[in-house]
């Protein structure tokens, strides 16, 4: 596996104020087609969050999903990062977190489809429902439409759903790990 060209998760949660240095940068290249100039570094961020199996800061993995949102917004497509800052994101079970993984998941139709339906109710399918409803969010009836379709679904199910996201990201890493340079 290659070494990293970023700091360690450590130093990067130690202070709120590097975190700038992983903020989502808009850009148009030559062609005028967008991109996120700040990508490549969050993504190994990202990467080295998903290999450590210790607890991840909350602010910090929700100033990284923040961050995938607007690339995610800025330019069409899906990428696994947006998903792998969500899953750190959703690993949290702060029920106050729906809102912001919503956002992400509604952000394109890309987003829509790609971002698993498992992390809007990590901490319960009833749990979510009636904290949605209980809400005056903006998103709160789309939502609520929206999730009133995964009533069957158990928590048993989604916790292993989680387990499955995390190694599948895991052998990502692998796998772009024997790419060559």
């Amino acid at each position: 596996m290659s070494e990293p060209t970023v700091p360690d998760p450590a130093w990067w949660q130690a202070d709120p104020d590097r975190w700038e240095l992983l903020a989502f940068d808009g850009r148009y290249d030559a062609e005028g087609l967008p991109y996120d100039a700040g990508w490549k570094d969050r993504e190994e961020v990202l990467d080295l969050l998903l290999a450590d199996p210790g607890p991840c800061s909350a602010d910090f993995a929700r100033f990284l999903l923040r961050q995938e949102i607007l690339g995610h917004g800025h330019a069409w497509g899906y990428s696994d990062r947006i998903g792998m800052a969500a899953l750190l994101v959703a690993e949290q079970r702060r029920i106050e977190d729906v809102w912001l993984l919503w956002d992400a998941k509604s952000r394109s139709f890309d987003t829509f489809c790609g971002l698993p339906d498992a992390f809007l109710v990590v901490n319960g399918v009833e749990r979510t429902l009636e904290y949605i409803r209980g809400s005056d969010d903006s998103g709160r009836d789309w939502c609520l439409e929206f999730l009133d379709g995964m009533a069957s679904v158990t928590d048993e199910a989604v916790a292993e759903k989680l387990v499955r996201i995390r190694e599948y990201y895991g052998e990502l890493r692998e796998l772009r790990s024997d790419e060559p340079a």
